[in-house]
């Protein structure tokens, strides 16, 4: 209706003529809409309603809308109806000037609110829009607080104006009652525009809210998953570092203990860690179901599978690398456990027997009675511990645990019940025969002597059969000392020392001999193998040296000093140089004959008639592990004459300068050991670039964690992970090398660095921003150019390499 123009009436019936140019004028200039047409109602007096006669005939072509004078309200009914004339026109249509504008007001009031509240919620979407996900979760949760607050502060707006809205409608729609006669309650037609006004702007205050809260939720529901997300990644990181920590924790424990006291502590130890690692591997249990149900929950979210899937995976992955660590090295320690409680029984039993055998009397033992006990008693002890009787099953039932140190105890272990077993069957084959030689009952022919001839016989015949008797007991068992233990631990030195020069002998005579002179009456229809031509130095090493060391120089000597301990000390102190420096050659030699072997093979026809011929139970290789097993077999002996001679209090110098000599003796062995284990792990080195013997000899070796740095670099060593070095100290130099291979017995050591004890200085105590660690010290060039931070496995090991560093410093 507003395109057909608006009708204006204009009442100057009681006013006068010469003002109606000027409101048509402003009319024109001024009103909004388009105006179709213009009622003039004539002033009423007589003088203005002529002057508006003549006036009218002038100006009524001046405006762009018609103007159409009239004389009377009858005039103007004709042109409008009355019902669209107010009641001052003479219509019925009530209308009160004030109450129109008010209303109007209302209106314009309300349509600016809501149009306001549209512009801040335009800016509220853009800026959510333009919102960028945070990185973590403090972020998060203010963005998430912040907009809410806004989102929250806008919907109350939008509360309040569609509550005003409301209220302005019901105004409208019904007006409070007046006291204005003939007044109408309800709306008269001029307030319908203003009802469907404020109608259409409620609807759009409805639809604008929906679309807000729509909005709103799904911008809110990305803000808590990127919450979520944010939440789980700072779980998985803070889980990420504590597993790696307990996983470095249970990786840094010792691995073994040498005693069944010391692993019962470790195994302790490694309990009370995996109840305190439970709690961790319980938070990655449950971050994982969390992580499993995100993926769930949001399986069609790309972002979501690409942040959660990876670190779950790491997180299991971790997860089962911690449970499984525990699970191995429980085992481990079992294993260990029961490997080092048996070698404590069977020593047990080894010293039970040695007690047994030293105890029996052999002066009552000629009496078949005794023997007969005593036999009993050896057959007793035998089946006390029948697991111990085959030694092999004892190996075989720990190959998979057998490191090189627990290699050698074992075959320590072996050597020992085997050497008790053949003294306890020689003692049983000696009282065997005294209850045999009783049980034979002799034929006696009587002849009638003469009395004093008969009881001379008589009695010459008692005393010789005594003599006879003692004669054949003390061949069959060696006399023994007042010390019975002690006499018992010297004949066994000698005895196993004549079996072991016997045994590689033989050795020599049967394969060595074949080698370099084959005997055409006996080598059969087998030839020498190709590997094995020109190598017999490689195959035996030195063990022509040292058979001829035991069997010409040792050997005699300990039969000479066996009349007490102190002179078997004296001698192993005499040949304490010889022994190392025999035994280091063939352990080095050790791996090249290993070799050699392997090439050839065991099965071997020539070496198989070999081994017919000698009438062998076991293969070459068996018998050259024999020199191992005899150096280690002397300390043995050593520590069980200190034991069974340790002088009571208020003894005599003498017996005390006896058990200060099998102390010192006890402790050159021991160090021959340590070199010829060193000796062997001095051969795997490689890539070394020169002859290591230039470097004097090799006085310790060991695994560290080194750290490097220089002197313009003071703080690469808490930037970086530690190496693992494994270090040689000679006497004119340390070799840094890297170990390369998992397998103990067949590691090699990498040569990586040299360091000259002439250029390297000691720093005993390394402080830190936490303070000293007592098991780290520092060796540095001149200048502090090279600075190499080294940390020990243990406290000890520190201060035995610092005590021999300090040594050959001092001795330069």
């Amino acid at each position: 209706d507003a395109d057909l123009g608006y009708v204006l009436i204009v009442d100057r019936r009681s006013d006068r003529w010469n003002a109606v140019k000027a409101t048509l004028l402003r009319l024109s200039n001024f009103f909004p809409g388009l105006i179709a047409v213009v009622y003039v109602l004539r002033p009423s007096g007589l003088l203005q309603k002529a002057i508006s006669e003549v006036s009218n005939k002038f100006f009524r072509e001046d405006f762009k809308f018609k103007v159409v004078v009239c004389s009377c309200l009858d005039e103007l009914h004709q042109r409008i109806d009355a019902s669209q004339l107010t009641i001052e026109l003479g219509g019925c249509l009530f209308y009160n000037h004030q109450e129109w504008i008010d209303t109007r007001v209302s209106v314009e009031s309300f349509s600016a609110n809501t149009a306001d509240i549209g512009a801040a919620l335009r800016k509220f979407s853009r800026r959510l829009q333009d919102t960028e996900l945070p990185n973590d979760v403090q972020s998060t949760q203010a963005v998430l607080q912040h907009q809410g607050q806004e989102y929250a502060s806008l919907k109350t707006e939008l509360n309040s104006a569609n509550a005003q809205g409301e209220t302005l409608l019901s105004l409208i729609k019904k007006p409070a009652p007046l006291a204005t006669p003939g007044r109408r309650c309800e709306p008269w037609a001029g307030q319908l525009v203003n009802i469907t006004a404020v109608e259409r702007l409620l609807i759009q205050m409805d639809e604008t809210q929906r679309t807000l809260d729509e909005f709103w939720n799904k911008h809110a529901s990305h803000l808590k998953l990127c919450l979520q997300l944010r939440q789980f990644e700072l779980d998985f990181r803070e889980l990420q570092i504590v597993l790696n920590e307990d996983i470095q924790t249970i990786s840094d424990f010792e691995s073994d203990g040498d005693t069944v006291a010391v692993i019962d502590a470790l195994l302790q130890q490694t309990f009370d860690c995996r109840t305190r690692c439970q709690l961790d591997l319980d938070r990655a249990d449950a971050l994982y179901s969390h992580a499993s149900k995100l993926m769930t929950d949001y399986a069609d979210s790309p972002v979501v599978l690409d942040s959660v899937r990876p670190k779950s995976i790491e997180l299991q992955r971790m997860s089962q690398t911690l449970r499984e660590l525990f699970i191995q090295r429980l085992e481990s320690l079992e294993r260990s456990r029961d490997l080092y409680h048996r070698i404590e029984k069977a020593n047990r039993w080894c010293s039970q027997g040695v007690d047994l055998l030293a105890s029996q009397q052999l002066e009552k033992c000629s009496s078949p009675e005794f023997a007969a006990q005593a036999l009993a008693d050896i057959e007793d002890f035998f089946t006390s511990a029948s697991e111990f009787r085959d030694p092999k099953q004892f190996r075989n039932m720990f190959q998979d645990i057998i490191t090189p140190e627990t290699k050698s105890l074992i075959n320590q272990v072996i050597q020992r019940l085997q050497d008790v077993q053949v003294m306890c069957d020689r003692r049983t084959v000696g009282l065997r025969q005294i209850v045999t030689r009783a049980r034979v009952i002799r034929p006696v022919q009587t002849v009638p002597p003469e009395p004093s001839s008969l009881a001379r016989s008589a009695s010459h015949g008692s005393v010789q059969g005594r003599k006879e008797s003692t004669h054949e007991v003390e061949n069959i068992l060696p006399a023994v000392s007042a010390n019975v233990k002690v006499r018992h631990v010297l004949t066994e030195l000698l005895e196993t020392e004549r079996v072991y020069v016997n045994e590689i002998s033989i050795v020599l005579k049967g394969y060595r001999d074949q080698l370099l002179d084959p005997d055409p009456y006996h080598s059969g229809p087998y030839q020498v193998p190709v590997q094995l031509v020109d190598k017999t130095d490689v195959l035996f090493g030195n063990l022509p040296e040292i058979c001829a060391f035991h069997g010409q120089i040792l050997l005699p000597d300990l039969e000479s000093s066996l009349s007490s301990p102190q002179l078997v000390a004296s001698c192993f102190l005499r040949h304490t140089e010889d022994l190392h420096s025999l035994y280091s050659f063939y352990c080095q030699n050790i791996p090249q004959s290993e070799e050699l072997r392997r090439q050839v093979g065991e099965n071997n026809p020539f070496l198989r008639q070999c081994q017919t011929t000698l009438g062998h139970k076991l293969p070459l290789s068996a018998y050259l592990l024999k020199p191992v097993q005899r150096i280690t077999k002397y300390q043995l002996l050593l520590k069980d004459l200190m034991k069974y001679s340790q002088c009571p209090v208020g003894s005599s110098d003498d017996v005390s300068r006896d058990d200060n000599d099998l102390q010192s003796a006890l402790d050159a062995m021991l160090a021959v050991l340590r070199c010829v284990n060193d000796s062997m792990h001095q051969v795997a080195i490689t890539g070394y670039q020169g002859s290591l013997a230039e470097l004097g000899r090799l006085l310790l070796q060991g695994g560290f964690s080194m750290w490097a740095e220089g002197k313009r670099d003071r703080l690469r060593e808490l930037r970086l992970k530690p190496m693992q070095r494994h270090v040689f100290l000679y006497e004119r130099g340390v070799v840094l090398c890297k170990r390369v291979g998992k397998e103990l017995d067949k590691a090699t050591y990498q040569f990586k660095h040299l360091l000259k004890m002439s250029e390297v200085g000691l720093t005993e105590t390394v402080h830190s921003g936490k303070g000293s660690d007592a098991r780290k010290f520092e060796l540095w060039l001149q200048g502090r150019h090279e600075v190499w931070v080294l940390q020990a496995p243990a406290r000890d090991v520190k201060e035995t390499w610092i005590t021999e560093i300090k040594r050959v410093l001092l001795n330069q």
